[in-house]
């Protein structure tokens, strides 16, 4: 159900003046620009946009003129040039014989081409060069070029057109779907430049993460279906200030916009978790993008409650993974914070072991650990358990302080063995951190 209501600077409705919705509307005239943007549809004359150009009538009179006797010229020439043409023109001279018409020698005419300038105009498109160097109508174009070409037409439109075609002080509302579509990457990212030099105010849909590196903070919108009711959630001003909105342009927006449109971050602290976690979960045949789930390396970024403030306030759903080190329990604190009453189950898991890499050894994955300790060091294991949680700390120690070992290639070597055990090699913490995650990013019904 639609209502409308006009009030007066007093707040009181204005009663008895028809016609306010027209006037309204040609102030804030509203265009919607679809994601199919063909450019057949777009530049033919009956299109609102280029047909707006085609019978803009600025010719003065006197070139009028002599541009049409310059068509009528062409058009003999070019009846001259094909004989056919008189066959034809003497037997339809012959409808004399049956009706009454003018008798006279140019009483039927061929014309290739309308006189009237005007009608030329109206049969007039638009042609592109190809990188071969043809020139092709835009609609012969890939989808890419004619979905952009669309775009800049109607920008040509509301620069030039919109005021003298529907009022002097029009200043639209352009909604604009999915301005990315058909697009090369490069291209996406150079359109926001495009979109926003468009007048008025501009309402655009996207899934392109690219395009939203481009977009301010404060401009960001995020619809989400919640239930049976749609929401529109938002970053409030005051909400990253200073260091932290350049923590997160440099984080999350300019690099993975994409994060944005995930309905749970899995926030995890550095490489080889998001490694590890991506794994398993491909070892367990689950999609975490078709479940809507993200992993966030949070630890470059300054820590998490810029994540959880964010998703917070764009309904985004989140669960922490930290290390049981004193770095992990400040993480752990940061979180416990930002609750706000939630079980914390759903949303914090500590590790039972220092790291994912301590982790990793004691599930049995520790071969490519223990081959970078060397001999020199052998000796400070001897006193330990082989395989006890102490001995895999200690190589852990070892292999931190040894020059030129790479713990994210001994996980990744890890990984590979656990692919190899198949699903049951899951270690069952990550599997029930992982279960947690999925249902958190479990949509409304």
């Amino acid at each position: 159900t639609q209502s409308w209501c006009f009030l007066d600077e007093a707040d009181n409705e204005i009663r008895g003046r028809e016609g306010m919705i027209k006037e309204l509307r040609h102030l804030r005239p509203f265009f919607f620009l679809p994601a199919l943007r063909t450019a057949k549809e777009q530049f033919s004359g009956q299109s609102t946009y280029w047909a707006s150009f085609l019978k803009n009538k600025d010719i003065n009179d006197a070139t009028r003129q002599e541009l049409e006797e310059e068509l009528s010229q062409i058009n003999q020439k070019i009846v001259d040039a094909h004989p056919s043409f008189n066959d034809v023109t003497e037997e339809v001279k012959r409808v004399s014989d049956f009706f009454v018409t003018v008798r006279q020698t140019d009483a039927v005419t061929v014309d290739p081409i309308p006189t009237d300038a005007y009608k030329v105009l109206r049969h007039t498109h638009m042609s592109l060069l190809t990188a071969s160097g043809a020139k092709l109508p835009i609609h012969s174009h890939g989808e890419g070029t004619q979905s952009l070409s669309v775009l800049l037409l109607f920008m040509a439109y509301l620069k030039t057109r919109l005021q003298a075609d529907i009022d002097g002080q029009a200043e639209p509302i352009i909604a604009i779907e999915e301005p990315e579509a058909h697009l090369h990457p490069n291209a996406v990212r150079a359109m926001w430049s495009l979109l926003d030099k468009l007048p008025g105010q501009k309402i655009v849909a996207t899934h392109s993460g690219d395009i939203l590196s481009e977009v301010l903070v404060q401009r960001l919108r995020r619809i989400n279906r919640k239930d049976n009711t749609t929401d529109c959630k938002a970053i409030p001003n005051e909400l990253l200030l200073d260091n932290k909105m350049r923590l997160f342009n440099h984080h999350v927006r300019r690099n993975r916009g994409e994060l944005l449109f995930a309905r749970c971050w899995l926030m995890v602290e550095g490489e080889t978790d998001v490694s590890v976690f991506a794994e398993c979960a491909a070892i367990l045949g689950i999609d975490l993008h078709r479940k809507g789930v993200r992993i966030v390396e949070c630890s470059q970024a300054g820590g998490t409650d810029i994540f959880i403030k964010v998703a917070d306030a764009l309904g985004i759903h989140w669960h922490l993974v930290a290390d049981n080190d004193d770095g992990g329990q400040t993480y752990i604190q940061s979180a416990k914070n930002l609750l706000e009453g939630r079980p914390e189950r759903e949303h914090i898991s500590l590790l039972n072991y220092r790291n994912m890499d301590v982790l990793l050894c004691y599930c049995g994955y520790g071969e490519p650990y223990r081959d970078g300790v060397g001999r020199q060091k052998e000796a400070e294991l001897e006193e330990l358990e082989i395989d006890s949680i102490e001995y895999w700390e200690k190589i852990y120690e070892i292999i931190c302080n040894k020059r030129g070992f790479s713990k994210p290639e001994a996980a990744l070597r890890s990984i590979f063995d656990m692919k190899t055990a198949g699903p049951g090699g899951v270690p069952g913490e990550l599997k029930d951190i992982l279960d947690r995650v999925i249902s958190l990013g479990e949509p409304n019904p």
